[in-house]
This record gives structure tokens, C-alpha cells and sequence, in this order.
């Protein structure tokens, strides 16, 4: 089956999806599959919130996963992909993966100060 997206062709994905596959039938193959087991793991108590996060990871990532541009998303997230990638063999678990993947998004987000507007990205200096 090809993919919808191209950045699901990625290896962070191709090995998110091999884990979705096996806890959600099947991925939204309109989505990120980083970002969808990134959530399936907050939710299902796979993973944890960073320290003083207070949610807010949570509620970007019910933000990312709803935008229309996936591809614009894939592509802002992709310098972390290769971050995570660094970090993982493939026999990597599920829950190891989301953990990293959290804590990109966090960092992501804690260090370009990255705020979600309805119809654009807005980069910050906070």
C-alpha cells in the first residue's frame, strides 16, 4: 500500500506504523503516525507528560494531528525525526518510541516556542 503522506514514508513512521498496527486497527494513513503513537501512548498510560508539562503536549498534539497540512507538519517535525532515529534500533518497543518522540515534540516546542495558530505556524522568541 503507498502512502497518503509522503513524510509517513519517513523511518520514525514506517516504524510507528509497524507498532500502530498492532494496538490500532488500522492508522489514519491521512496522518502522522509518529504523532498518532505519540498519543496512543499518553492516553493508554504507555508514556509519560513531561515534568510541569501540565497537558499542554497533549493538547498540541490533538492540534498537529487535526491540521489539514500534514505534509506542512511533517516537514517542520522532520529535523526531530532524525534526532529520534539516532536514538533507536529497530527492535526498539512501542512505548520506547513514543517516549522519544514526546520529548522532541516538548523540546520542540519548550525551545523554538512553537504556538499553533488556526490557519498558520507563528514561531515565537519566548
Amino acid at each position: 500500500m503507498s502512502e497518503k503522506l509522503r513524510a509517513n514514508l519517513k523511518p520514525i513512521n514506517q516504524l510507528s506504523k509497524m507498532h500502530l498496527q498492532r494496538v490500532l486497527p488500522p492508522p489514519d494513513p491521512h496522518q502522522l503516525y509518529c504523532l498518532q503513537l505519540a498519543l496512543w501512548a499518553l492516553e493508554h498510560g504507555k508514556a509519560d507528560l513531561p515534568p510541569g508539562d501540565g497537558g499542554r503536549l497533549m493538547e498540541h498534539l490533538h492540534q498537529l494531528l487535526s491540521r489539514s497540512d500534514q505534509e506542512m507538519v511533517g516537514m517542520l517535525l522532520e529535523s526531530h525525526y532524525d534526532i529520534v532515529m539516532e536514538k533507536l534500533s529497530s527492535s526498539v518497543k512501542a512505548k520506547e518510541l513514543a517516549q522519544l518522540i514526546i520529548e522532541c515534540l516538548h523540546n520542540q516546542r519548550i525551545k523554538r516556542g512553537l504556538r499553533l495558530k488556526p490557519s498558520h505556524w507563528q514561531y515565537t522568541n519566548k
